[in-house]
């Protein structure tokens, strides 16, 4: 019996060591995109979350916010789920080799207050560690209106699309009257708040100049 149970524990113990090494040979594994949750909600802070974090945490200051599962990605930038510390709340934390550009985008964000345009929390930074430069937003846990449309079987409702679409016009409505315009919009760019009925809200958004009006 004794032996069973040594055995047991060495087994349990050289998997335990695997994991640990894969972990620390591949960080970058850790820092793809993976699949949507369960019925595409996000919000909840998962085992998986937290065994990521042990991984994208690394290095950077852990009293304010861990990184768990990242959501998406494009270009230079990420976009991973947040646990804040101080009262557990979850959020959406984008960072980019871009800091420049995520700062501007940042600055936008702090000004727009629309119920249709992603919510902005905080900037984070840290001295000297340019990667733990972070936008904090609210996190609309059921994804993007483009992986909606690719798990709606066959199509998306005619009602879903009439909501996205008048929610959006009220979003990009507000951002003309500020003399912004968005400049990327597509499914991929339109969060998803709740569901039933769906409440979407549009991400990205960056200050650019209206285009030259073209010649009559």
């Amino acid at each position: 019996m004794m032996a069973e149970t040594q055995t047991t524990t060495m087994t349990e113990t050289q998997t335990t060591m695997t994991e640990t090494r894969t972990m620390e040979a591949s960080p970058a594994a850790w820092e793809t995109p993976r699949a949507p949750a369960a019925g595409g909600d996000d919000g909840r802070w998962t085992a998986e979350d937290e065994e990521r974090a042990l991984v994208l945490n690394r290095g950077l200051a852990a009293d304010r916010y861990r990184r768990g599962a990242c959501l998406g990605q494009g270009g230079s930038a990420r976009v991973y789920k947040l646990l804040r510390l101080a009262d557990g709340r979850l959020l959406a934390g984008k960072v980019s080799g871009a800091v420049a550009e995520l700062r501007r985008e940042a600055e936008v964000l702090r000004a727009l207050r629309h119920d249709k345009i992603v919510k902005f929390v905080d900037w984070h930074e840290e001295a000297g560690k340019p990667e733990a430069t972070t936008l904090v937003t609210e996190l609309c846990a059921h994804g993007t209106l483009r992986s909606r449309i690719k798990d709606a079987s066959p199509c998306l409702a005619r009602g879903e699309l009439l909501l996205v679409l008048r929610q959006m016009g009220l979003a990009l409505d507000f951002l003309h009257r500020q003399g912004l315009w968005h400049a990327d919009l597509k499914p991929g760019n339109i969060l998803i708040r709740g569901l039933e009925p769906i409440d979407v809200v549009l991400g990205d958004s960056r200050r650019r100049p209206r285009p030259l009006p073209l010649p009559p």
